[in-house]
């Protein structure tokens, strides 16, 4: 009875990706008599579809979305050439403190739903944003929690000491060079105040602001954190010298 119905599940399988085959061919050969019908190339076609469904997510998107939008895209855009592929997206993700090889972006953007996962358009990208909008705010909690470790005072900003040992922490042993740190705390440090924000932390390692609120930590984790540093070399820098300027 179980090798039957295995059986039948497996041929309700192929049936079901029998048809898949067939619906994919179609498509290709109606593709490519249009394509030569209208003397362009398959890729314009391509091109314009993707065009017509990214307008779609465009209409119905906020200014500051749209905005957001470019300036995510830009920031995978490595050489600037307006398209990218799993190169620059393996590339970036390493720069942010995720170390990711080109395999594994290739196979992040193939399951994401793209066409060409070594030419992504503007109008490409936009398609995925509901898809990359939810794994960039798993990266950004990940980001939030070991920045709630430095902000011990629960004052919603670290300083640039403290910004040093996050990012160091973050990119392991293999990750940041001492110049790409000094590189992202310049930038999130923008003020020149010593006192980098949640915000300023995020667009300094994500190139666009913040799509997740910044949460202060729990008071119990803020003080569980300081009591076990107490009298211990190592402590984060926004932490004895700024609360003695609290007090007084």
């Amino acid at each position: 009875a179980e090798s039957g119905a295995a059986s039948t599940e497996e041929a309700k399988e192929k049936l079901a990706l029998a048809k898949v085959a067939r619906a994919y061919d179609h498509r290709q050969r109606h593709k490519a008599k249009q394509a030569e019908r209208t003397r362009r190339t398959e890729q314009d076609i391509d091109d314009e579809a993707s065009t017509k469904k990214a307008l779609a997510i465009l209409d119905a998107s906020t200014e500051h979305e749209k905005i957001m939008y470019r300036d995510l895209f830009d920031f995978f855009d490595v050489d600037k050439d307006r398209t990218w592929g799993s190169i620059e997206f393996a590339q970036r993700m390493t720069d942010i403190g995720y170390d990711t090889s080109v395999e594994s972006a290739s196979n992040l953007l193939y399951f994401a739903g793209v066409r060409d996962v070594d030419r992504i358009t503007f109008h490409d990208f936009v398609q995925l944003m509901p898809k990359l909008k939810a794994f960039r705010k798993v990266l950004e909690k990940d980001a939030m929690r070991a920045f709630q470790t430095k902000d011990i005072y629960r004052r919603g900003w670290i300083s640039s000491a403290a910004l040093r040992e996050l990012l160091v922490a973050m990119s392991g042993p293999d990750g940041y060079s001492p110049e790409q740190v000094d590189a992202i705390v310049k930038v999130a440090d923008r003020e020149r105040t010593d006192r980098i924000s949640w915000e300023f932390f995020v667009r300094a390692m994500f190139g666009s602001p913040p799509l997740v609120e910044y949460e202060l930590p729990s008071a119990a984790a803020s003080f569980k954190h300081r009591f076990c540093f107490c009298g211990r070399a190592g402590m984060p820098d926004d932490s004895d010298e700024d609360e003695r300027d609290m007090r007084t």
